[in-house]
């Protein structure tokens, strides 16, 4: 009986190291809670920010890649249900009364609903009435990784668009590439311009992408400046501060316009926007 208890006491232990980032997203949640009232913060505001954001940071880090994010949430699950098991084995109808007991099912929430609540954002948000596609969208794990990239500023990957191919088809290329041991970055393809990797198009009506096997001479290359054509079509109230690029690439009709967008040292993506507002109208 004694090594069952032991064995239990440590097992939670160590469910709950595995479980701790994945309850980072209770002091992410209060940043931008501040970030939203208060953008600007200044003083012992600023400093108390600061110090709610370390663990973030160190919790995403670790969070980060994708590997790393299913071994964490797959070994505390696994874990836990195993000392439920064991708990309600050992104490039957007097489990609910155990502190333990409680303490495992938070463990079990944090990581089941991390990435609802850490859900992934683009570096920027379309204005009301503006219709805005992200190429690529990351599903609901793929999307918390992508999450944990921006909090913790890891950039693995750069797009850049080609041209359009018709008025709902856009061309583009991506490159990514796995961070050395010691860097966040690749910062060897900052400068990529395409060329040497395949391309993709991606249909804005179908919102899917497949490899593109056409003439790339005939891709249709009109652009216009950002500050002239999309920034006004964006939200001014942005979480993450992005970095963009200078133009766009407007389709052959007019009615889309795709650009990049990044956060600050961290994930890019490729966005298309709708130049005049919700075209479902």
């Amino acid at each position: 009986m004694k090594r069952q208890t032991l064995a239990i006491r440590w097992l939670t232990v160590l469910v709950c190291l595995l479980a701790l980032p994945f309850l980072t997203w209770i002091p992410a949640a209060l940043v931008r809670l501040v970030i939203a009232v208060n953008p600007n913060p200044r003083g012992v505001l600023s400093t108390l920010l600061l110090y709610l954001y370390a663990p973030v940071f160190l919790a995403s880090l670790l969070l980060s890649h994708m590997a790393r994010y299913l071994l964490f949430s797959v070994a505390a699950l696994v874990l836990a249900l195993l000392v439920l098991a064991l708990l309600v084995a050992r104490e039957g109808g007097q489990l609910c009364r155990r502190a333990r007991f409680y303490l495992l099912i938070a463990c079990t929430m944090s990581v089941l609903a991390f990435p609802l609540a850490f859900r992934y954002r683009p570096a920027v948000e379309a204005a009301p009435g503006i219709e805005m596609h992200i190429v690529n969208e990351s599903g609901l794990l793929e999307g918390a990784v992508r999450s944990c990239q921006a909090s913790a500023e890891v950039y693995t990957e750069v797009y850049v668009p080609m041209g359009w191919a018709d008025e709902h088809t856009l061309v583009y290329g991506v490159y990514t590439c796995e961070p050395g041991p010691l860097t966040l970055q690749c910062s060897h393809f900052l400068d990529w311009t395409g060329g040497d990797v395949p391309l993709w198009a991606y249909d804005v009506e179908t919102r899917k992408t497949v490899p593109y096997t056409g003439d790339e001479s005939s891709l249709t290359q009109d652009t216009c400046g950002f500050h002239a054509c999309i920034k006004p079509r964006l939200d001014t109230e942005w979480f993450f501060g992005g970095r963009q690029s200078p133009d766009g690439l407007i389709s052959p009709g007019g009615h889309w316009i795709a650009f990049t967008a990044r956060h600050v040292y961290g994930p890019e993506d490729l966005l298309i926007i709708s130049k005049e507002g919700n075209t479902d109208d």
